[in-house]
């Protein structure tokens, strides 16, 4: 892997939790994430309770992990 892309990743990640420790130490305020590396279990819950024409392909399709079953 290219040596910028670790220190770039590593200044990225660090950026991204000062960030969101500093809004959650606000009062009134909290962070929310967004991206679907972290919603991935919201989605799939969603897809599991649903039932609708989408959900129902969504379920159907493949998947080696067996994670929508």
């Amino acid at each position: 892997m290219d040596e910028n892309w670790n220190k770039n990743k590593l200044a990225g990640n660090s950026a991204e939790g000062i960030i969101e420790f500093l809004i959650n130490s606000m009062p009134d305020w909290k962070c929310n994430k967004f991206g679907v590396e972290t919603h991935i279990n919201d989605i799939k819950n969603m897809v599991r309770k649903a039932v609708n024409p989408i959900t129902t392909k969504i379920r159907k399709m493949p998947d080696d992990s067996n994670e929508f079953r």
